[in-house]
């Protein structure tokens, strides 16, 4: 492995940790981040996608309101570390570190097909 190649690899690791310490402290959750939890959790309770609360009139039937106007693949994927973790603030750091790691890992792969046409310092630029 050549010293650019390693100087890369170093960057693309060292934007991954510093995204994945971003998310510890301070930690809090987003509006986004709060219904797409909620979501998560209803579909492990079997009641899909959606908001599960109560109105007034009868507090022991539960509301269903279905999250639409977004994918749900943050749900999904909160719900499965969730279901293996039932720890909310860890598998949101989970989810949050894996989305980082592949969005570097795309930007890596990208620029390796660019590897021949744009010079390394370029390269190495674009991590910083």
């Amino acid at each position: 492995m050549r010293h650019a190649e390693r100087l890369i690899w170093l960057l693309v690791v060292g934007a991954v940790v510093q995204q994945t310490l971003g998310h510890w402290q301070p930690f809090a959750f987003t509006f986004d981040e709060v219904g797409q939890i909620a979501g998560a959790r209803s579909w492990l309770q079997g009641y899909g996608i959606s908001l599960v609360y109560a109105r007034l009139p009868d507090l022991s039937a539960p509301v269903v309101e279905r999250l639409i106007g977004w994918p749900p693949g943050y749900s999904l994927v909160m719900a499965a570390v969730l279901g293996w973790r039932n720890d909310v603030v860890q598998a949101s750091v989970a989810v949050k570190t894996l989305a980082a790691t592949a969005f570097f890992v795309c930007w890596w792969l990208i620029l390796w097909q660019l590897r021949d046409s744009i010079g390394v310092w370029a390269r190495a630029l674009t991590f910083l």
